[in-house]
């Protein structure tokens, strides 16, 4: 066994404190953990690649500038490139909402998994029990062999923090695993769930919707299956009425709902899940369901803890806007904060154009109705719409939907 089983790769400037505390709690665990006390440079090279080289481990910190080129002929950059090139197991630890540098992002791309962790203040040095538990989890998938079972601590039910989540990053689908609390991005717990993922990329739209809830139903905790879930439901519901019904009569409804409340934390499932109810709520039996079990609600919550989203804001204001083709929805989603989430989308999001469109079109469904529409002068919401044909001038689309609101609003 290597003097060091695990590895943290980080930016020395985003998250020292951080490494520095999640050492801490995994040695006290049992698991050596190597992390360089200095910034990477030419006179540790060798040190850092062997350490990565000998680790069975490599805990990513994965902040904004991580996987930044620098002046430094070693740096998080040629790390992350070794560990990539070399195939080495990885955990990742997401701490931004979006990496900086495109090379980073390829590399570690959304659908990769990951736990999220965004301490802020005093949280810096006290990382969550759920994160190390999630990290010895891992470490025993990959190499066999977990803390010592004497430092073995019961896993928290609470995690210390911004998040409760837990997911498991892997280099690899072929050696993922994982094991969750509050379920944000985790990936195959074994070869089931790997195939689960393969069948629903291969031929998700192809699928009986009941096949795809029974997968939901099967692996809860794997953001992947639920993600690629999403992504078949919505495909099967896209321009084709019967598989609404059928999606519908088989559970999607509430499996599409639990992933939302289930994978919380992350973006991407977020974004995916609030499409697939976007396209269900076309039909008028589904809308009337969605709203009944809640499903106003957890769309308004998605985007206003994701409102740096641009995709998230775009598939939440394309649900809002067909659930609000029914006089009792549009109430709901003006009481529920439903027009509030849309012109904060609107404000936040200026220049992108999904998002001004269907922004437009939710508060255009809404204003047909009498009460609402008064409801949304006196939120200035011509203001909105004005300033949206400001911001995309040449854009067609946007100028059509605004001016319609315009219209509505007169």
């Amino acid at each position: 066994m290597p003097p060091h089983r695990v590895f943290i790769s980080l930016r020395f400037s985003e998250a020292m404190e951080e490494s520095e505390a999640l050492k801490k709690a995994l040695d006290k665990r049992g698991v050596p953990t190597f992390l360089c006390a200095v910034a990477s440079g030419n006179s540790i090279a060798d040190a850092v690649i062997e350490a990565i080289d000998e680790c069975d481990l490599v805990v990513i910190m994965g902040t904004h500038t991580y996987g930044e080129k620098t002046d430094s002929k070693f740096s998080s950059r040629e790390e992350l490139e070794f560990i990539i090139n070399d195939e080495k197991p990885f955990f990742l630890v997401k701490m931004c909402d979006r990496f900086k540098h495109a090379k980073t992002r390829f590399w570690l791309p959304p659908t990769i998994a990951y736990h999220p962790w965004q301490p802020q203040g005093a949280e810096r040095s006290d990382p969550p029990g759920e994160l190390v538990d999630a990290i010895i989890a891992k470490l025993k998938n990959v190499s066999g062999v977990g803390a010592p079972a004497t430092q073995q601590q019961p896993q928290q039910q609470q995690a210390t923090g911004t998040v409760r989540a837990t997911s498991l990053a892997t280099s690899s689908p072929s050696s993922a695993s994982s094991s969750q609390v509050h379920g944000v991005r985790a990936v195959s717990g074994g070869g089931a769930e790997e195939d689960a993922v393969r069948k629903l990329q291969a031929s998700g739209r192809s699928m009986h919707a009941a096949e795809v809830v029974q997968l939901m139903h099967a692996f809860p905790a794997s953001a992947d299956v639920q993600w690629r879930a999403c992504q078949a439901l919505e495909d099967q519901s896209r321009g084709n009425p019967s598989a609404r019904v059928q999606a519908a009569a088989a559970g999607a409804i509430d499996a599409v709902m639990r992933t939302l409340t289930t994978h919380s934390q992350n973006a991407d499932v977020q974004e995916r899940a609030c499409a697939a109810l976007a396209n269900l709520a076309i039909n008028n039996d589904n809308k009337v369901a969605i709203a009944a079990k809640g499903g106003i609600e957890i769309v308004v919550a998605a985007m206003n803890r994701f409102s740096s989203n641009g995709g998230v804001q775009h598939q939440g204001c394309v649900a809002l806007a067909e659930l609000a083709c029914n006089d009792a929805n549009k109430m709901a989603i003006v009481s529920k904060g439903g027009v509030d989430a849309v012109i904060a989308a609107m404000q936040n999001h200026g220049k992108k154009a999904v998002v001004q469109n269907n922004g437009c079109v939710a508060l255009g469904i809404l204003a047909r109705h009498a009460s609402v529409c008064q409801q949304l002068r006196s939120k200035r919401v011509a203001v909105v719409a004005e300033q949206a044909k400001r911001n995309l001038p040449a854009n067609a689309a946007v100028q059509d939907q605004a001016n319609r609101l315009l219209r509505q609003l007169a």
